[in-house]
């Protein structure tokens, strides 16, 4: 039997992540209960190289991690094969189909955190939380990288 990618699937994604936010949600003793609308587009967009098993942990670590009843992901998904190369999502790169820099692909996760916490750079739920480093080694990085910080959006 051969069932296709669950990138192919995408209608079964938001089954899917329904049904494991409910199975998580009583194995941990949660409630999380709403994911925005721009998560599941963030799900729907995303290759799945994993798979549903990826799926499925992503889904467990954002309940378990999630002190809400909204879902949030602990981590952000990681980088799809094509934005790790040069193209329409990296500004950085010279040509299309040439890898990253490490400190292109660097800048970029970086950048893109900070976008995703609206350029909070320390506290709760901040840049420096997320990447899991001091608020004073990001702002180094940043420095490093040519990031400038913008102004929170509202």
């Amino acid at each position: 039997i051969t069932i296709p990618p669950l990138r192919q699937r995408k209608v079964d994604i938001p089954l899917l992540v329904r049904a494991f936010v409910n199975s998580f949600n009583a194995q941990y003793h949660k409630d999380v209960n709403e994911v925005s609308e721009s998560l599941m587009d963030d799900f729907l967009n995303y290759t799945w190289p994993g798979n549903v098993r990826q799926l499925r942990n992503v889904i467990e670590r954002a309940v378990i991690t999630s002190g809400e009843s909204r879902l949030r992901l602990a981590d952000p998904l990681p980088l799809n094969s094509e934005t790790s190369f040069a193209g329409k999502n990296n500004v950085h790169s010279k040509k299309p189909g040439v890898p990253l820099t490490l400190e292109e692909s660097e800048r970029l996760h970086i950048t893109n955190i900070l976008e995703q916490c609206n350029w909070k750079i320390s506290g709760k739920s901040s840049a420096s939380e997320i990447l899991d480093l001091p608020s004073s080694t990001l702002r180094s990085k940043m420095k490093k990288l040519g990031i400038k910080a913008q102004k929170k959006r509202n």
